[in-house]
């Protein structure tokens, strides 16, 4: 048996960044240290109903890590999924959008996890590849991963909605926590404190692919920083490292991460503008006065053209200056951008209701409701799922709201009839079902998303009351139109 330990490597101090590089491997998961099967990769146990894969990411601007997935599958083309009102899931893969298989669960351990390694036995191997040709002993090697004291794993997409009418056994231990066929749950397996693998490679590849000699450092990002409360600390990051744009990624798996993205693309939009500005300032030159009286007075205004690059023939942005009767100070917006980035701050774990009534004596449990929808809400800004918010409230499965629900049975299947009858069905199945109460309409002109979000909206007005429907085109005065005329 081998073990080894991952060591913390401080931060990096350049800007060099590793080309990404990611190992995975089908595999058999196990609850904590015993052969009770959790999840299993469809070429050891083609029979199994979640799919697993050990993984190991180095490199990029994402922190390296070893952890696994599970891999929930959807039915066939997810046409079951849309014609029940469930809805359609899609992934960005390699600049394009697709729909993906499965829905997937990134499991991350921390740095400090400890890793032990050995070769399974013949008997061992026969049992569990039993529905596929077992390999010899010596070709399948057992993996544990012994999480550090006081810690969990990072979990990512857990809470998402998922829905597979073919696979209902998966559905209801992921969608409604209830236990799988040997009683273990979801979430009691994602806290646990040590992971069994099997795995069908030799124990020195495994140990190689998948050790931890591979985090043998942290991910570069000059600009994270655990909360920031001036702008003379953006100042002083952006005036200290300067380089390339970093990759564009579609979820963070922890708050800094989010505050980073959310508040430097604010910033340093405005930063370089306020330095020229300085510049400017600084010029002196001779000027005249004239009294214009009660004529008109003959001004020349000129334009700054903006160039991504010198080679390029024409200007990427044209700025159209103005004159000024009075101008002390050149204002960039800085005090705007400046509330702006601050207000990113409401994010971090840390940060207080907003609602003062909530932070009353008096309150106290209003103040627990807030707190833990400030935590949903992160979860939801931040896009990697919700497992922060259910480790706390113990809720397996999302808020939803059934924007059908009213009492009146006779004005909700009327709402249900602004859609096409083929499309009815599906339509109410969407109403009746919300998770968080949100939802997205997506189809191309002249196929009646209009109509169906003034549906939408009539049914939130005699759900909720009165309600703002704001937008940044003339569609919410057209569906408010739609929704008077009805």
């Amino acid at each position: 048996m081998a073990s080894q330990q991952g060591n913390f490597v401080p931060e990096a101090v350049g800007p060099k960044v590793r080309k990404h590089a990611m190992s995975r491997n089908g595999c058999i998961l196990f609850f904590e240290d015993t052969d009770s099967v959790i999840a299993c990769s469809k070429t050891i146990m083609p029979s199994s109903r979640v799919g697993a894969r050990i993984t190991c990411k180095t490199g990029g601007y994402m922190e390296p890590y070893i952890g696994f997935t599970l891999d929930l599958p959807f039915p066939s083309d997810q046409s079951a999924n849309e014609d029940s009102g469930h809805g359609v899931s899609f992934s960005f893969h390699q600049s394009r959008t697709v729909q993906p298989n499965e829905h997937v669960l990134t499991v991350k351990f921390p740095r400090e996890t400890l890793y032990t390694y050995e070769v399974a036995s013949q008997d061992f191997i026969n049992r569990f590849w039993a529905e596929t040709t077992p390999p010899v002993e010596g070709d399948v090697a057992i993996l544990r991963a012994q999480l550090p004291a006081g810690e969990t794993a990072r979990v990512m997409g857990y809470g998402v909605p998922f829905a597979n009418p073919d696979n209902r056994l998966a559905e209801a231990w992921y969608s409604r926590g209830q236990p799988d066929p040997d009683a273990h749950l979801l979430l009691d397996f994602l806290e646990q404190k040590m992971f069994k693998f099997a795995i069908g490679s030799q124990q020195v590849k495994v140990q190689e692919r998948f050790g931890p000699d591979n985090l043998h450092e942290t991910a570069y990002n000059p600009y994270l920083r655990d909360l920031v409360t001036d702008m003379d600390e953006f100042r002083a990051m952006a005036k200290a490292h300067r380089g390339p744009a970093m990759a564009p990624i579609f979820w963070h798996d922890e708050y800094r991460t989010h505050l980073c993205a959310a508040q430097q693309g604010t910033v340093q939009d405005v930063l370089w503008l306020e330095d020229a500005a300085k510049q400017l300032y600084k010029q002196r030159s001779d000027v005249r006065f004239a009294n214009p009286g009660q004529g008109r007075i003959y001004a020349i205004s000129f334009k700054i053209a903006i160039f991504e690059s010198p080679e390029d023939e024409n200007p990427a942005h044209v700025l159209n200056c103005r004159v000024v009767t009075r101008a002390f100070v050149f204002d960039v917006g800085i005090r705007e951008v400046t509330r702006q980035a601050l207000t990113v701050n409401i994010f971090h774990p840390d940060a207080r209701p907003t609602n003062d009534y909530a932070s009353t004596a008096s309150a106290e449990t209003t103040e627990t409701e807030v707190n833990s929808w400030m935590l949903l809400h992160r979860c939801l800004v931040q896009g990697a799922g919700f497992f922060e918010w259910t480790k706390v409230t113990r809720q397996v499965s999302m808020p939803t709201v059934n924007l059908l629900d009213f009492g009146d049975s006779f004005l909700a299947d009327a709402i249900v009839q602004e859609a096409l009858p083929l499309d009815q069905a599906r339509f109410r199945g969407y109403l009746s079902n919300r998770p968080l109460g949100c939802g997205l309409l997506i189809a191309a002109p002249g196929t009646g998303k209009t109509t169906a979000s003034a549906a939408a909206v009539l049914a939130m007005n005699v759900k909720f009351g009165q309600i703002l429907c704001s937008g940044p085109t003339n569609r919410p005065s057209t569906i408010t139109h739609r929704k008077s005329t009805r």
